[in-house]
């Protein structure tokens, strides 16, 4: 299992990888080569982080098989529909909109991954900045931690 320093490390080499594209955006190929990266490097990012989460939040795989089951299988979105209901504080109330994550998954991620498209840019900015937020607001002391996406010599 990842520990939550992985996680972190895991988030920027993502921030890394969409910086670079940014930086050789003037070579198609290879700022591809790099969007492709920070994309799987992102959701991977957070199929650990729920993982992490869900596990503080359901300890015993005994009393807990159901929750268990739901996180050792591969759907993505019931792992996130479990920890949306039974994280505290609440997404909400942390302003994390886990529907980008999750509505933005298949042009991000799975397109990509499995079709060949080139990842959508600014869709992979909001999913990387959602995940900032839940690390930043679950995992103790990790924001200062947490890289920076460089847009033109702008921080985003």
């Amino acid at each position: 299992m990842a520990t939550k320093i992985r996680i972190v490390e895991k988030f920027n080499e993502s921030v890394k990888h969409i910086n670079k594209a940014n930086e050789v955006s003037t070579d198609i190929s290879y700022a591809q080569k790099e969007l492709e990266r920070a994309s799987n490097t992102i959701y991977q990012t957070l199929e650990w982080t729920i993982k992490i989460l869900l596990y503080e939040i359901f300890p015993d795989s005994y009393l807990n098989q159901k929750e268990h089951s739901i996180i050792e299988a591969t759907s993505f979105p019931k792992k996130l529909d479990l920890l949306k209901k039974n994280i505290s504080p609440t997404f909400e109330a942390q302003n994390i909109d886990i529907n980008i994550i999750k509505e933005l998954k298949k042009i991000v991620r799975n397109n990509p991954e499995h079709s060949g498209y080139i990842p959508h840019y600014n869709s992979l900015l909001k999913v990387i900045n959602e995940t900032r937020k839940i690390i930043a607001n679950y995992f103790v002391d990790t924001e200062t931690n947490l890289d920076k996406v460089i847009e033109n010599n702008i921080v985003v």
